[in-house]
């Protein structure tokens, strides 16, 4: 029941914050970037057979300063450099991007999805505050914990897939604490039709034991076959 209350929680935040700012439009994208749509499988956001438009700017060619981006596990005992390893299917420099666009309150184009579970998750790290300057400010870096490489089954078609696990630092100035946020996000590239099949993100810091099955349970409905890991 607690895990159930937090996840709510965080998207009912991640709502209000659409409702009073205007995030949830769509972007429109040159044809050629690729956007999430077809069986969207994502944790406590809205499922839809509709496409969202969806940014995958370069991380050094995004409007955020690179050191920004880049600064990846300066403080965690483990963690993944994207410089340092293969982007298959490319998802992993998107989401992990996308992550830090949501934390810095960069204009980049997000997924609403994405955007909606993270908003949340911040404003209540900094006790339901959800001013933009709030939210930036409880937002300290991303760290990538671990890309897991793979191919898996759309339609019969076998695809380039990822699986990724981000640590979310925040900080809660008035409280003077420290906080982490764990966040998985897998999902299919379908470079033919310009699409990200079947996005999974989810919560990984409530309960591992129901995130760990529920990521299993994505893993076999797409065929999820590992072809690397970091």
């Amino acid at each position: 029941m607690k895990k159930t209350t937090g996840i709510i929680s965080h998207a009912l935040s991640g709502i209000m914050l659409l409702i009073i700012f205007g995030c949830g439009r769509q972007v429109p994208m040159p044809a050629e970037e690729p956007r999430i749509g077809g069986k969207s499988d994502s944790t406590a956001s809205q499922k839809t057979d509709e496409p969202v438009v969806l940014q995958t700017t370069k991380v050094e060619d995004s409007a955020l300063p690179v050191s920004s981006v880049v600064q990846v596990g300066a403080e965690s005992d483990k963690h993944v450099e994207l410089s340092d390893v293969t982007d298959p299917s490319g998802l992993a420099h998107l989401f992990f991007g996308q992550i830090v666009a949501i934390g810095y309150g960069s204009n980049m184009a997000v997924d609403d999805g994405l955007k909606i579970l993270l908003t949340g998750a911040l404003a209540d790290e900094i006790e339901g505050d959800i001013t933009p300057e709030a939210l930036r400010g409880a937002y300290k870096k991303a760290t990538l914990l671990s890309i897991e490489n793979g191919d898996a089954v759309w339609e019969g078609r076998t695809l380039p897939a990822v699986l990724i696990t981000v640590d979310i630092s925040t900080v809660n100035r008035i409280a003077g604490k420290y906080n982490h946020i764990c966040m998985k996000l897998g999902g299919i590239r379908d470079v033919e039709f310009n699409f990200i099949r079947n996005p999974k993100y989810i919560f990984c810091d409530k309960n591992k034991m129901a995130a760990d099955e529920n990521i299993s349970f994505w893993k076999r409905s797409v065929s999820f076959k590992t072809t690397s890991n970091y």
